[in-house]
């Protein structure tokens, strides 16, 4: 059985591997410092929630977030 994993490290794992393919993906550093901004706000949101684990991130909790965004005025 797979271990489930915590949203951070999940989020940390993505963006090591957006960094690690930053050449073949065609990312600039401009664009992976604001995946980290990204990733930190959805973080924040996660933890304020009690989400701790990536299980717990679905499809409603998603759009949850979005709509967050959304009402911060994010676009």
């Amino acid at each position: 059985a797979a271990r489930e994993l915590e949203v951070e490290d999940g989020l940390k794992k993505y963006l090591e591997d957006v960094a690690s393919r930053k050449v073949t993906l065609d990312v600039s550093d401009v664009t992976l410092k604001r995946y980290r901004a990204i990733v930190d706000k959805f973080l924040a949101f996660c933890r304020k929630r009690g989400v701790w684990m990536m299980l717990a991130v679905d499809r409603s909790f998603v759009l949850m977030y979005l709509t967050h965004l959304e009402k911060e005025g994010y676009k």
